[in-house]
């Protein structure tokens, strides 16, 4: 039986007394700004402190689309947690949220959507052992919206709602969470100190002690926690981007004057940083089914504002890259390898995957830390090492970048002023990366690898489940013994010369045959037409950080086939990846080779629009390579029959040692037999795939099907078209159909209604999943209408349901559908069900759904198509969305052109016309749904 949220009995908390000082001293210490000694502030920085002891910096940077980011830093935690309060800092943060004195829920939703908070990484906040983090990333905001943001933390400041109802229902959620035993309630930075130190008492906090406390809690309760915590003088607002400084100091002056501070200052938890010891293994549990690794370099007693120990973080993090990338064998840098905790940096290799492949990454993170310490870093190594670090300063990477990315800019402020590192950025911060990593020698870097990799100074920290029964006695064993066996014999990297194998396996060049410049966005983007059927797309930009994509794309993918779906294209996927140069069991395979000459990634993949190859490297004449290459694939390549029964084999024992899940059943009976929208495939559909077929359909595509080429990056646009009129210029004239969008049938959707079946997949709980497809013909606007359906949809429902919280909490409203396809597109609406609750979770979300239309109201309407005409926007700072977007651009140009369109003219349409088509979508009539029960 559900139940809505009921009222506990609130029990009385004595609140702290405030007073309000002629100058409140901050708990973050005497240094503000947080800038290097000796270095002024940039011009329009500003840097202040109110009298309560509130914090606040503000940076005015370029950004794209104007920009804005806001963070609002509280020093309260779950250190300030004491017993009988576990949880509280987490509920506290959720309440605010929900919504403030001047906001509440509907009001939020409305500005987060109006100003391009993305749903996925804006408007949040992080809950951490002595910090809560609140976030609003504000894409082309409106133009209050910047002072509405500062008003809206300075309200959770100074005034959050503590009513009994918001408090029910915010508490209810969290139950709910706390009740799956999935460690909902320990932070990420517990999960560091438990793999670190000797003892962390936030990593042993179980979830079902949280939800113990939270039941017994009052309202009262959770403004006692607030009220005692949230004072200015715990707080550090950051402003970045393309904002007037005189006016948001305004506006922060105005929304946190408020704001108390306390009378009786605590200040931030004192670490107890009393780290494992070094050359110890310890293991520990995983949060989830995944074993873990991290292997640690802990350097104790720094003070950062110290030049000389500033400049260590970089040289660690460097290294400590480069350790990552030999481990994994992969020949790019990764994420940042440093953290600071108290007064120590620690440089760590980290691992994650399979319990069944923890052994092998074990043994070669491992043999990456001996071969570091024994032979150091070659100086070849070394100067390319220095040139990719450098790089990272031109992207998005969070601790290296010195562009003026306001969300990157202030994450890193917040993060600064946690850690104690001094505040660096735009040129001033590239010039001092510059110097660092320039003048390091290689004797220095020669001492450090011999220190940092000692088998003696390194922790080793393994997350392995208890039932796999490998304590670390056995691994410390099992170690100790390979290690003998290490042999660090430099092996030959097989670098093959690409043009001496290729050759020329097309004899003439076919000409370019027009050109065009679109704009998209801020990018211009040139197109041109070769004579064979061949377009290429050039989109020049160095905002990836110097990384280059490229995208070659084979029109048409598996649409032509008839009664083909998803396993085939799964199958001819992983027959392409095993693509080789030349023939014969040693023969290496093509990402192998590619490797060697700087293409750090290399992705195929086959669906129902496109065969695709996609190539990462930091360099263009790599991607000359990646060219070379797949001209040879089209030239040569043959698929022989005992590779794809080989293939096949392994797909089919895969399948069938594989456990039925509650996805593939949904699939199977939402879609039937509509093979073009399906994700999921069985044994049974493998049946029917032939080697012949298989051979015919490749074959096809290598000598017919059109072909696109998309390049995203820093490149000269010549000597792209130059190297692929070299290579596909000169392939035969493409005959294959183009397939756009009308030609395709529409999908057949199974009969409306609501069917019921036992699940097949081992699950607790049931869930109900309802779909409505579209019912209007293809449009750019009607394809971009779902998209507005699902953001309003979504925040319908959850008000609706918000007194019935297993319901809230579990709901997920998503988009299915494939753009090739017409009339594919449909709204999913699903949640998770108690046992035995299915009929009145339907009925109540039946009832919910069919208030949907008439909810639609101008402000959040207007809002909701704001958000989505900046989500287009949001592709052009997203290479792999910009290669997706222009990939086949001939088979469907209405994705590209509908874009295009909708950026210049906005999105914009009368609220009758949304009620009118929701009532027909979201209509019992239109209704194809699930219930599933355990």
């Amino acid at each position: 039986m559900f139940k809505k949220s009921s009222v506990f009995v609130a029990v009385a908390s004595l609140l702290s007394i405030f007073v309000a000082p002629s100058q409140a001293k901050s708990v973050f210490g005497e240094r503000w700004p947080i800038t290097p000694d000796g270095a002024p502030s940039s011009e329009n920085e500003v840097w202040g402190e109110l009298p309560n002891g509130l914090r606040y910096a503000i940076i005015p940077t370029d950004a794209p689309s104007g920009a804005v980011s806001i963070r609002l830093l509280v020093a309260a935690g779950q250190a300030q947690e004491s017993e009988g309060t576990l949880g509280f800092s987490t509920l506290v943060s959720k309440m605010a949220l929900e919504g403030t004195k001047s906001f509440d829920s509907h009001e939020l939703a409305r500005y987060r959507l109006a100003n391009g908070v993305d749903p996925d990484g804006g408007g949040l906040a992080t809950v951490g052992i002595d910090y809560t983090i609140y976030r609003l990333d504000l894409e082309e905001p409106e133009a209050d919206a910047v002072k509405e943001g500062v008003s809206i933390f300075g309200e959770i400041a100074s005034s959050v709602p503590f009513e009994s109802g918001h408090f029910d229902e915010v508490r209810a959620d969290l139950v709910f969470k706390g009740r799956f035993g999935f460690s909902y309630f320990q932070a990420e930075q517990a999960r560091l100190e438990g793999a670190l130190l000797k003892s962390s008492p936030y990593m042993e906090i179980e979830d079902a002690e949280v939800v113990e406390d939270l039941l017994a809690a009052s309202s009262d309760d959770a403004k006692a926690f607030w009220s005692n915590w949230y004072t200015a003088d715990r707080m550090v607002l950051a402003v970045v981007g393309v904002a007037d400084p005189a006016l948001v100091e305004s506006a922060i002056k105005e929304s946190f004057a408020a704001a108390r501070s306390s009378a009786e200052q605590s200040s931030i938890r004192e670490l107890d940083a009393r780290f494992r010891g070094k050359g110890d293994i310890v293991t520990g549990e995983p949060r989830g089914p995944y074993a873990g690794l991290m292997i640690s370099y802990v350097e104790e007693g720094l003070d950062l504002f110290k030049p000389e120990q500033e400049k260590e973080l970089y040289v660690y993090d460097m290294i400590g890259r480069y350790a990552q990338s030999l481990a994994i064998d992969s020949s790019g840098l990764g994420a940042p390898a440093v953290e600071v905790m108290g007064d120590a940096v620690i440089m760590s290799v980290k691992q994650r995957g399979s319990v069944m492949q923890l052994q092998e990454n074990l043994i070669a993170a491992d043999k990456a830390m001996h071969q570091i310490e024994k032979f150091g870093i070659q100086k070849s190594d070394l100067e390319t090492l220095k040139s990719d670090y450098l790089s990272f300063r031109n992207g998005y990477d969070p601790l290296l970048s010195v562009k003026g990315w306001p969300r990157m800019l202030a994450d890193r402020l917040v993060k600064n002023t946690i850690d104690g590192i001094p505040f660096r950025y735009g040129k001033d911060f590239g010039a001092y990366l510059e110097r660092v990593v320039s003048s390091l020698p290689q004797s220095e870097v020669d001492q450090l690898c011999k220190r940092i990799f000692s088998e003696k100074q390194l922790a080793y920290y393994v997350e392995v489940p208890k039932a796999f029964g490998l304590p670390a006695k056995s691994i410390a064993k099992k170690l100790k013994a390979t290690r003998k066996s290490y042999n660090y014999a430099w092996e030959q990297s097989g670098d093959v010369d690409l043009n001496a194998v290729f050759g020329a396996a097309f004899q003439n060049q076919a000409m370019v045959e027009s050109t065009e410049i679109l704009r998209f966005d801020e990018y211009p983007v040139l197109q041109y037409e070769f004579a064979n059927n061949l377009r290429v797309n050039v989109i020049q930009t160095d905002e990836f950080g110097g990384r280059i994509i490229a995208n070659v794309s084979f029109g048409n993918g598996i649409s032509d086939l008839q009664n083909q779906g998803r396993a085939f294209a799964v199958l001819a996927n992983s027959i392409l990846e095993k693509t080789k140069v030349g023939r014969g069991a040693h023969a290496p395979y093509l990402k192998d080779v590619l490797k060697t000459k700087g293409v750090d990634q290399l992705e195929v993949s086959v669906d129902i629009d496109q065969l695709s190859w996609k190539a990462y490297a930091g360099k263009q004449d790599s991607i000359a390579d990646f060219f070379s290459g797949l001209v040879f694939w089209m030239a040569t390549n043959e698929l022989t029959e005992e590779d794809f029964n080989d293939e096949l084999e392994k797909m089919t024992k895969a399948l069938e040692r594989s456990r039925k899940s509650e996805a593939s059943q949904l699939d199977k009976m939402l879609l039937g037999s509509e093979l073009r929208l399906a994700e999921y495939f069985e044994t049974e559909d493998l049946e029917g795939l032939d080697y012949t077929g298989m051979k015919t359909w490749l074959q096809k595509v290598r000598e017919e099907s059109y072909i696109e080429v998309t390049v995203v990056g820093d490149v000269v646009p010549r000597t792209v078209l130059r190297d692929v009129r070299k290579s596909f210029g000169a392939a035969p004239t493409r005959t294959g159909k183009v397939l756009q969008p009308r030609h395709a049938k529409p999908v057949v959707w199974g009969e409306p209604g609501i069917d019921t079946a036992k699940s097949e997949g081992a699950i607790e709980t049931g869930s109900l999943t309802l779909l409505f497809p579209q019912v209007e013909e293809k449009s750019c606007i009607a394809d971009k209408r779902m998209d507005i359906f699902h953001s309003l949809l979504e925040l319908h429902l959850r008000e609706a349901l918000r007194e019935y919280p297993t319901l809230e909490d579990s709901l997920a409203v998503t988009v299915i559908g494939r753009r090739m396809v017409p009339m594919s597109r449909a709204v999913k609406v699903q949640v998770r069900v108690p046992r035995g609750d299915s009929e009145e979770a339907k009925e109540v979300l039946l009832s919910a759904i069919e208030s949907f239309a008439a909810s639609i109201e101008p402000a959040l309407l207007e809002a909701a198509e704001r958000s989505a005409w900046i989500s287009l926007k949001r592709i052009a700072r997203s290479e792999g969305r910009l290669i997706d977007l222009f990939s086949q651009s001939q088979g469907r140009p209405n994705t590209l052109r509908c874009a295009l369109d909708l950026l210049e003219n906005g999105i914009s349409e009368p609220v009758e016309v949304y009620q009118e088509v929701a009532a027909e979508q979201f209509s019992v009539e239109n209704l194809r749904g699930v219930i599933l029960t355990p």
